[in-house]
């Protein structure tokens, strides 16, 4: 290595930065420079390297240039794998058919997909950020938002599965089976909550439920038939 030109053992974009950080430590003696550059082995494999650079003197007379070179490949490698799960994730998230949010243990709006925004009718996390929570909410549902929230800071066990009724832009109700759970978002651990609407299923129960309650007091026998022939429902008389 020792007679070598830095060139021989570096990338050509490696190289070069080297010769700036160079030129700007001659130029300001008390500085020092810290920055990743590309080495090439004597096999050809390149490595990632972090370089640590200060100017040595003699006599307030510049020696030479002292670096400290540590590899790094390894963690350089891991912090890839990250990103590429973390996009993956990402990914997955915005071409979910069920709402998701991303959201602080205070409750700060980090990300939502698509499929959130159009259940409750906005067009951009925020235009929905911008509206305040007890908006979001019916009366009822506000309030148990609320209390959850106080039992969370607390410290409390609070239930992962929940449901709740909000409010969407255009004044229209709608009923979300919710799953919340801890996940890693920007090396963080955050919160995720995956919301699924139930509208159609719970109007489907009351409505079942209406008519049992009036087939039930009737003075007459009353069932409900499959197209198939399967009784499904018969009344007390």
């Amino acid at each position: 290595l020792k007679g070598m030109n830095a060139s021989e053992f570096l990338t050509a974009e490696s190289f070069k930065a080297v010769m700036e950080k160079q030129k700007a430590l001659l130029e300001d003696e008390t500085a020092s420079q810290r920055y990743e550059l590309e080495i090439i082995r004597k096999d050809g494999v390149r490595m990632n390297a972090e370089s640590r650079t200060s100017l040595l003197t003699y006599n307030g007379r510049p020696l030479g240039v002292q670096c400290i070179v540590r590899d790094i490949t390894e963690s350089k490698w891991v912090e890839e794998e990250l990103r590429i799960a973390e996009q993956n994730f990402r990914n997955s998230l915005d071409s979910s058919p069920l709402g998701i949010r991303i959201v602080t243990a205070e409750g700060e709006l980090l990300y939502a997909n698509q499929a959130i925004l159009d259940i409750y009718g906005y067009s951009s996390i925020e235009e929905l950020k911008s509206v305040p929570t007890k908006q979001r909410y019916t009366p009822k549902s506000y309030a148990e938002h609320r209390e959850r929230a106080k039992k969370r800071k607390l410290g409390k066990p609070v239930p992962s599965n929940y449901e709740v009724s909000i409010v969407r832009k255009d004044s229209e109700v709608r009923h979300l089976a919710i799953f919340r759970k801890a996940v890693i978002w920007g090396g963080e651990i955050q919160f995720q909550a995956l919301y699924q609407d139930i509208t159609e299923r719970k109007q489907t129960a009351e409505k079942l439920r209406r008519f049992k309650a009036i087939s039930d007091s009737a003075g007459y026998g009353a069932g409900i038939i499959t197209p198939e022939g399967d009784l499904t429902y018969v009344n007390e008389s």
